[in-house]
């Protein structure tokens, strides 16, 4: 579970899988990452 913005460009890692994500702010990339968070630990 991570965002970052390496490589040129803002994106996701959930799961073994990398998507581009549009940048808001930081408090929005934030709370993206808390929800995938609690989905990640769901599925375990």
């Amino acid at each position: 579970v991570g965002f970052d913005n390496a490589h040129g460009f803002h994106h996701r890692h959930f799961m073994g899988e990398v998507e581009p994500v549009g940048f808001v702010s930081f408090e929005d990339i934030e709370a993206r990452f808390q929800a995938d968070w609690i989905k990640y630990r769901s599925k375990k």
